[in-house]
């Protein structure tokens, strides 16, 4: 009987934010226990945890019994499972809720150790990027009266270093943030300076230099100074992956550079950002690779793709998983 193996999910969202993971070893479900595979596409940890993350700095979150903990690349655990909800380690912190009814279901962070570094203070919290991490407390009223939430920023030592009680706000990149002052949103640097001012019903996290907003009902991209370099209007556009974007109009996805022209008409049933050269496109539900002037490198034909790393992609293909080199060759992934 053929051995079912599944990936999981989570390894292939994209993040608003770029955080690069350890894409040496990928997580897979075998018999209901997670473990991970190697890029040759054996087993390197053995199927042991009821779940299994990607690893970023090192490190992958794991759970047991209901709570979590992390373990190294050689499957040791280096913090024993006991949050109940944990993320990713990001510049050396990774944000957690402890599963002790006194921490009042609190975010803090802990190190690479597992040493709760930043006690948990906070009814929510994102990961830090660029030495900065957007965290969220009560807005009170007289100390007393709860009147809603507010979004501010501590360094990392915990620190409260952005005091201004947005409505809301995204992690930085490229040295900004977009943060919610009121109706409209804006950018700030890490001091907290606004450096675009608040005019945006929706404001995206920047990435190769520009970022998505919304003003009415039209999609733009601006540079830093707060300028619209492009527009796409209605339609719906990707973040900036190696000088592209996507845009889906009507039914089908193309491709625009940084100006706002179209390298690549619309002709995909679907479309992921650019890889290593090369970009995931289905057509009547298979889906295979393009180059940036549209050609077909490698055919349509896995039911699933992702996005190109360290030379492979992770393809699935008639309930098999394995990893796609540039050439179109695949190792398949095998448990024993």
């Amino acid at each position: 009987m053929k051995t079912r193996i599944v990936f999981l999910s989570c390894l292939f969202l994209q993040l608003a934010v770029a955080q690069q993971p350890y894409y040496k070893l990928v997580p897979f479900v075998h018999n209901g226990k997670c473990g991970y595979f190697d890029r040759s596409g054996n087993v390197a940890i053995a199927p042991q945890f009821d779940a299994a993350l990607p690893f970023f700095d090192h490190r992958a979150l794991v759970r047991r019994d209901n709570l979590w903990g992390y373990i190294d690349t050689t499957g040791r655990l280096v913090i024993e499972p006991q949050f109940d909800e944990a993320d990713n380690f990001s510049e050396g912190f990774a944000r957690v809720r402890l599963s002790k009814a006194f921490s009042g279901r609190k975010w803090g962070f802990i190190n690479a150790r597992g040493e709760m570094v930043i006690e948990p203070a906070f009814i929510g919290a994102g990961s830090f990027y660029e030495g900065r991490a957007w965290v969220r407390r009560f807005r009170r009223f007289l100390w007393i009266i709860t009147i809603g939430t507010r979004f501010d920023f501590i360094d990392r030592t915990g620190e409260m270093v952005i005091e201004e009680g947005f409505n809301n706000a995204t992690s930085f990149s490229e040295g900004l943030a977009a943060v919610n002052t009121g109706r409209l949103w804006a950018y700030v640097d890490t001091t907290g300076s606004i450096t675009i001012p608040a005019r945006f019903d929706e404001a995206s996290p920047f990435s190769e230099g520009l970022a998505r907003v919304r003003s009415g009902s039209t999609w733009s991209y601006i540079d830093k100074t707060g300028n619209v370099v492009f527009s796409v209007g209605h339609d719906t556009s990707s973040s900036f992956s190696e000088g592209c974007i996507w845009v889906k109009k009507g039914s089908k996805f193309g491709y625009l550079d940084r100006k706002g022209t179209t390298i690549i008409e619309p002709q995909f049933d679907d479309a992921g950002g650019f890889s290593e050269g090369l970009a995931v496109v289905g057509i009547n539900g298979k889906y295979g690779y393009i180059d940036k002037t549209g050609r077909m490198v490698i055919p349509p034909q896995f039911d699933i793709a992702w996005d190109f790393h360290l030379g492979n992609a992770f393809v699935k293909q008639d309930e098999q998983y394995g990893f796609l080199d540039h050439d179109g060759n695949i190792t398949w992934c095998k448990v024993e």
